[in-house]
């Protein structure tokens, strides 16, 4: 084949290249591993290592789903590993679907203390979930951007009482080859504001020309309560594989720039102090 030709034909194959759907077939299990480090103010915290099994099978109308079973937690400071699992083994099964028809909603948590495994492998399903339009990616460098903000509430009832967040999300195709396709999303602090904040002086930036997009209540001490508002985005890259459109691995990196109402009333005035706050974490949800 001639050159020229030769040229033809992969820039064809290039133009109708996009993002892989994932294939269900009934009956597979995967099983996960989510590693998460995070530090407070720069102080590094005890690092979490959560894995889960998920499950193929089929609703009543035949749209497919994955049954998620959290199976292991462990808790990692410095040499010390403190083994969870039973924490993790009491969460119980709940499904999510990537199919265009299925159900992607955030599950009821009622193990408090499974709050960020549950919710940040859901928020890495949701960065290559049908609503984001990834098909329309097509050649590495196509972005698309999701025309709704993305709204979420993950309060748990216990340790969060009221968490909110609004995010505009941005995806990309970074890189794509025979084994696997690279995308980029990032949830970022929206142009228009979003939420409705607890309070009048939390709309204050607590980054200078950004939307505060992020606010959650803790229980404090002695009956009061902390009252957390600021700035949050983050960024996952996810390998998606070919063959099956599964995830492979998927990087994210959150960053929180926060004021913090310590101890304040059930009005959440008349708090003692507030302070300035930052979270920084680092995820990586890999299959094993």
């Amino acid at each position: 084949m001639k050159p020229f030709f030769m040229l033809m034909l992969l820039i064809g194959h290039a133009a109708m290249a996009q993002v892989p759907v994932l294939q269900y077939k009934t009956g597979a299990k995967h099983r996960y591993q989510l590693f998460t480090s995070f530090s407070y103010n720069g102080q590094p915290q005890p690092s979490s290592l959560a894995i889960c099994e998920v499950t193929t099978g089929k609703d009543q109308k035949g749209i497919p789903f994955e049954e998620v079973k959290w199976i292991s937690l462990k808790r990692i400071k410095g040499t010390d590993t403190t083994d969870e699992s039973a924490t993790a083994l009491a969460v119980k099964p709940y499904t999510l679907s990537l199919d265009s028809k299925g159900n992607l909603a955030l599950p009821k948590i009622d193990v408090a203390d499974m709050t960020g495994p549950i919710t940040d492998f859901h928020t890495f399903y949701v960065a290559v979930g049908p609503q984001l339009g990834l098909q329309q990616l097509k050649k590495a460098g196509d972005k698309v951007v999701k025309p709704e903000l993305v709204k979420g509430d993950f309060a748990n009832g216990k340790t969060i009482l009221v968490g909110h967040d609004c995010l505009q999300v941005i995806s990309s195709l970074t890189a794509i080859n025979k084994q696997q396709v690279i995308v980029k999303t990032q949830f970022l602090p929206p142009a228009n504001p979003c939420l409705n904040f607890l309070l009048e002086d939390m709309k204050e930036p607590v980054i200078k020309d950004t939307l505060n997009n992020f606010q959650m209540v803790r229980p404090g001490a002695a009956g009061a309560y902390n009252v957390q508002y600021g700035r949050e985005f983050f960024t996952i890259n996810t390998s998606i594989r070919t063959t099956d459109g599964r995830i492979e691995k998927a990087d994210m990196h959150n960053l929180l720039n926060l004021k913090v109402k310590l101890n304040c009333d059930s009005t959440y005035r008349q708090c003692q102090h507030e302070v300035p706050f930052k979270i920084e974490r680092n995820l990586t949800l890999e299959l094993l």
